[in-house]
């Protein structure tokens, strides 16, 4: 960060405007590609002038985190929206398949300490192979010096993997392993994330406990940690773990999968889920079931994603720690670059905490 943004941050309205706002966005709770509100709604936020929001903005602006178009509004930025590289700032590059939900939270705070360790982190999509393989040949024709790599759930990686590694490319993998690959990798410590989920509903008493993940993508790694975390957890504390009370299943047949569990006679009393978005669809679903959240059941999350602050339960879950995963994706790629002796690979997994908000209580 700019010092001289520092310093204006800590003496004027304007800079702590900016500060309240850059903090939102770093933590993910302003999503890449968000839209700010208008100047007026932020001017009534923070109690300060329109005038005082326009010199925040432009805070914001010279740091990249968001971008104005004309026409249309300010935007939370993806950190090379508005950037002219010069040619002789070294390059980093980061490609993943989505930026709306959890990756985006990665990739500001990533950018942001790129930039403090001399780098300029550039992002591609690889939401589809024609994606990845477009960004892949836009970075080696840059002169990329490495790439942290998501690999798609819903496709393969490898090919891309193995280009860059054949140009001489350091890679860093990001959240999930590619098969037959040894490669250094960082990622949230899936396992232990629902083993704090199951923690927190016995520490509010429940005994019942059950669990709720996707089918969609059988071998995504974190899929599988997350059910051996619950698993594990229910064997520490003595629960009980009946295949009945576990619902493996797709978006379009979970709802009724999971609306049909809560109407069992002895249901769960508490839910543990594989993500923000599977604890949503459990809260519709026991709405639907005559159930009221959290009195008579109690839903943990996984993610801290935007919409679980928004969503009118606000959710307990499980926080992936977004800037750490970033800063230490980032540390170990620039490493790679700057002492390429041949080591070890490393996988390093960030230990994840509890955020407890509304859709958790005591069990009577």
């Amino acid at each position: 960060m700019p010092e001289s943004s520092d310093n204006v941050m800590m003496v004027t309205p304007a800079g702590r405007v900016a500060r309240a706002i850059r903090e939102r966005i770093q933590a993910g709770r302003l999503a890449v590609g968000r839209r700010l509100v208008p100047e007026r709604e932020l001017a009534q936020q923070f109690a300060v002038s329109r005038g005082t929001v326009r010199q925040a903005l432009k805070i914001l602006e010279t740091e990249r985190l968001i971008l104005s178009q004309q026409g249309r509004g300010t935007f939370v930025s993806s950190p090379t929206d508005s950037v002219k590289v010069d040619v002789k700032t070294p390059m980093i590059g980061a490609i993943v398949y989505e930026k709306a939900y959890y990756f985006g939270a990665i990739l500001q705070p990533a950018s942001l300490y790129s930039s403090t360790r001399g780098y300029v982190l550039t992002t591609g999509s690889n939401e589809n192979e024609a994606a990845e393989q477009h960004h892949v040949k836009a970075f080696l024709k840059w002169g990329i010096r490495g790439v942290i790599l998501a690999s798609n759930p819903t496709s393969n990686s490898t090919r891309a993997y193995d280009q860059l590694v054949q140009h001489g490319i350091p890679v860093v993998l990001l959240d999930t392993l590619l098969a037959d690959r040894e490669e250094d990798f960082v990622s949230v410590d899936n396992r232990k994330g629902t083993m704090l989920a199951v923690r927190h509903l016995v520490e509010l008493g429940h005994r019942r406990i059950g669990y709720v993940g996707h089918h969609d993508c059988p071998d995504v790694p974190c899929r599988a940690e997350r059910l051996i975390g619950y698993l594990n957890a229910c064997k520490q504390y003595g629960l009980p773990a009946p295949d009945e009370w576990r619902v493996e299943t797709t978006s379009e047949d979970g709802p009724e999968q999971i609306r049909a569990m809560l109407k069992s006679k002895r249901r769960p009393t508490g839910l543990v889920t594989y993500s923000d978005h599977w604890a949503v669809t459990v809260i519709q679903a026991a709405r639907q079931a005559g159930l009221r959240v959290p009195e008579d059941l109690s839903v943990v999350g996984f993610d801290r994603s935007w919409f679980g602050r928004s969503y009118d339960v606000a959710l307990t879950t499980v926080d992936p720690r977004p800037a750490d995963l970033a800063r230490a994706a980032v540390r170990m790629l620039i490493e790679r670059i700057e002492q390429p002796e041949e080591r070890p690979k490393y996988s390093l997994l960030i230990a994840p905490r509890m955020v407890i908000r509304n859709s958790t209580g005591r069990v009577d």
